[in-house]
């Protein structure tokens, strides 16, 4: 290995398996309380309004969240609007498995916009549901990831945990390092195992990143950049070794930008970090 590695931690040492066994499951339905009574004009227009995105989507194809279409995005804009009073009512409907995808998909982004408890609580029911589609656990974890607090990483771990991996579990990754509970920190290092898929590898050095402050995992991601077989891996932990501002980041990318160090792209991946480093304040 290049002298360039001396010093670094190798990758030894206990790597947290785990049981595979899920914590158990939220109760799957709505979180917020029902505010207002199905007869409510508020409500039969906002059920109207989805309808008509129902109805919408049969006829032509429109991307989630209405991109492109000037009909369905007014009716998206509509139900955000009136969305503070409807939050049962459209939980309910993303939770429906014989609504469409992306109607599922526009409706849970509707009710992630409400920041507090209830809207945690049931976006972590749908990515712990081992038997959600893919496209809308992914959906909610999106959300989910930005907080940063207990619960939500005991619901991210129990979906980590489940003996039945879904299509797109590498996000996960990056949500465990954007929530910030250390805890997450040996769930990435046994994502990055030779043995696991290179898209789940890859993503764990992404994670990585949010703990690029621990000296620890700052030498793991080292050492992952210099000498990691997988190309993809290499260039993320790079990324996510310049999410810290430690000034030895800067003394490793020189060295690791120097001739002979690596492969080309590697090094020329390293020298172009370092002059974006060297432009901030």
């Amino acid at each position: 290995m290049p002298s360039l590695a001396a010093g670094l931690l190798v990758l030894g040492g206990a790597i947290y398996l785990g049981s595979r066994s899920p914590a158990p499951r939220p109760p799957r339905g709505a979180a917020h309380a029902r505010l207002l009574p199905p007869s409510d004009p508020l409500v039969r227009r906002a059920l109207e309004e989805v309808d008509r995105l129902r109805k919408i989507r049969t006829q032509r194809p429109v991307p989630m969240g209405g991109v492109g279409d000037p009909e369905c995005a007014d009716l998206l804009d509509r139900l955000r609007a009136a969305s503070p009073e409807l939050l049962s009512y459209l939980e309910e409907l993303a939770l429906g498995r014989g609504e469409s995808e992306s109607l599922r998909v526009d409706l849970l982004n509707i009710v992630a916009r409400h920041r507090d408890d209830e809207t945690r609580k049931f976006l972590a029911s749908i990515v712990v549901d081992p038997a959600e589609v893919p496209a809308v656990r992914i959906a909610a974890l999106e959300p989910l990831m930005k907080y940063r607090d207990p619960p939500t990483f005991e619901a991210l771990k129990a979906a980590w945990m489940d003996p039945s991996p879904f299509p797109g579990r590498y996000h996960l990754c990056r949500a465990l390092g954007e929530n910030g509970n250390v805890g997450g920190i040996p769930l990435l290092r046994e994502a990055l195992a030779l043995d696991q898929p290179l898209d789940l590898r890859s993503h764990a050095a992404l994670g990585l990143g949010g703990f690029a402050e621990e000296p620890g995992v700052r030498d793991e991601l080292k050492w992952r950049a210099l000498g990691d077989p997988a190309p993809a891996v290499r260039h993320n932990a790079i990324r996510s070794l310049c999410r810290s501002r430690n000034p030895e980041i800067d003394g490793f990318l020189r060295d690791l930008a120097g001739p002979g160090t690596t492969d080309a792209e590697t090094r020329r991946i390293a020298g172009a970090f370092l002059e974006e480093r060297a432009k901030r304040p």
